[in-house]
């Protein structure tokens, strides 16, 4: 059986420039990306990666090239800036930057044995350089109800609510409260001023819903 022959020893293959992962914070989903760019930035200018884009569940991905076709020279650059701006669906885009070297964007040689011919590749030297995108999750809104030693029919009004030190609501007359948007915390401590008295919650709240709702007891005044 005949081996494979190539008309030239060096190959082109392509090679993962970025790798990475775009999640939401708290509730680690990965974001739906559709679309990502590259930009390389220096002190005597800049250039746009011609990349193409992977995606994997759970928000992972990967930006590649044919680094002998689609790399700039950005070897003699010195400290370069690499931009990655990622666009997904009912987001803005979001933009993350990593510090490099020239010497990092620079390409090598590497050998490569295919059937049993010896053969290169021109390579990224530095690649692939990791970005790790996360966000905030969208504002999350807590309607809460305070009672009177877990009563029903005592709703403690005129109560004071405070979320993790910051003055946030106040009850009506009906005990009822709101707070458009809870701090972005893992666990949010909830404060009920009743006169001279304080009653404290700890409030773990589920990022991924956009309303929750929670009834909380203070004692009787």
């Amino acid at each position: 059986m005949t081996g494979l022959a190539f008309p030239s020893r060096r190959v082109g293959l392509r090679q993962a420039l970025v790798t990475g992962r775009a999640w939401e914070r708290f509730t680690e989903r990965g974001l739906p990306v559709h679309e990502a760019q590259l930009r390389g930035s220096h002190a005597g200018g800049g250039a746009v990666f011609r990349t193409g884009l992977t995606l994997r569940p759970g928000g992972w991905f990967a930006l590649h090239l044919d680094p002998a076709r689609d790399m700039p020279d950005l070897a003699a650059a010195g400290a370069v800036t690499l931009t990655l701006t990622l666009r997904a669906r009912g987001l803005a885009p979001v933009e993350r930057s990593l510090n490099v070297t020239g010497a990092d964007l620079a390409l090598v040689e590497v050998p490569l044995l295919v059937g049993g011919q010896a053969l290169t590749a021109e390579r990224v030297a530095g690649a692939p350089f990791a970005f790790s995108v996360t966000v905030d999750p969208p504002p999350l809104r807590l309607d809460g109800l305070v009672l009177r030693d877990h009563d029903p029919a005592e709703p403690a009004a005129g109560v004071a609510v405070r979320a993790n030190g910051a003055d946030a609501a106040v009850t009506d007359a009906e005990g009822r409260f709101r707070i458009a948007a809870l701090p972005l915390a893992e666990s949010v401590t909830l404060d009920f001023d009743d006169t001279a008295a304080t009653t404290t919650h700890v409030l773990r709240p589920d990022w991924g819903r956009r309303v929750l709702s929670a009834t909380f007891s203070i004692p009787s005044a």
